[in-house]
């Protein structure tokens, strides 16, 4: 994207495994300091289990390590084993992922044949169903937090089954409201680009932002916020809602203002170019 619009800040609010495909949300501009509040929203999947095959990078792109017999494994069976991966459940991230351990990610340890684990952690499965079954493969949707991996999601499940299992294909149907049906493959951007009409699919940048309070300030106000001063509005109803919208009298996104609970003020946290915000 960089090379198609000739703009150097660019960033995308959560990876996708080189296997997969679907909704990859990019920020452009001063839009990129939004880009971490991707990762309070759900991901939607839709993916495709094999059974009786394990791999060292639990997908298609990895090398065998065990072949089990699965030809018993019915529906049912898979449909009890999801029961116990729903809800708020440990997972250990993937050997061959970009979770960092003493600063290098795992794969860099994988790839290099030395140990590098790290202790299981806890992601939140708000949605898993079993949407199809023709033995031995089976496919899943899946509704999850941040710091979710499904390819360890389908291990274990694989484990739990007694049989193995990896993925062999894997699509990200929706990041929060942002849905597949709505993206941009990077070839129907580039013909956008040639029509000069790429600006037309651009969301402002607070729509990232929908969860935070909003704040609209005086004109006095927004001077001070634009200038890095503080202004007083009441306290927030608890630390969750410690952050805020800004925006000015004639409905401009200005800033994200954070609550400074010992001064008792809203500091401008991150302050934004009104006329160039997009994402």
């Amino acid at each position: 994207m960089r090379r198609l619009l000739g703009i150097r800040r660019i960033g995308h609010g959560g990876t996708l495994d080189p296997l997969a495909t679907g909704v990859l949300p990019v920020c452009i501009g001063s839009a990129t300091r939004v880009a971490g509040f991707f990762t309070r929203w759900p991901k939607t999947y839709r993916c495709t289990m094999r059974m009786g095959i394990s791999t060292d990078t639990y997908d298609a792109a990895g090398a065998v390590v065990r072949e089990d017999d699965a030809s018993a494994i019915t529906a049912a069976d898979i449909e009890r084993a999801l029961e116990a991966f729903r809800g708020e459940i440990a997972q250990t991230p993937p050997a061959y992922s970009a979770v960092k351990l003493a600063g290098r990610p795992l794969y860099d340890y994988a790839r290099k044949g030395q140990p590098g684990e790290v202790s299981p952690r806890s992601v939140h499965i708000s949605s898993l169903h079993l949407t199809g079954y023709r033995t031995p493969e089976a496919d899943l949707t899946i509704e999850c937090g941040s710091g979710t991996y499904v390819r360890a999601l389908v291990h274990d499940l694989g484990t739990a089954l007694g049989c193995g299992a990896h993925v062999t294909a894997l699509r990200r149907t929706a990041v929060g409201p942002f849905t597949v049906e709505r993206a941009l493959t990077l070839e129907a951007l580039a013909a956008e680009v040639e029509r000069s009409a790429w600006q037309q699919h651009l969301l402002p940048a607070d729509t990232v932002l929908a969860s935070l309070p909003r704040v609209l300030l005086t004109e006095a106000e927004a001077g001070r916020v634009l200038h890095g001063g503080a202004i007083e509005r009441p306290a927030p109803p608890s630390d969750d809602h410690a952050l805020a919208r800004a925006y000015d009298a004639s409905e401009r996104f200005l800033a994200i203002l954070r609550y400074d609970t010992g001064a008792a003020i809203w500091s401008p946290w991150k302050v934004f170019n009104p006329g160039n915000l997009s994402a």
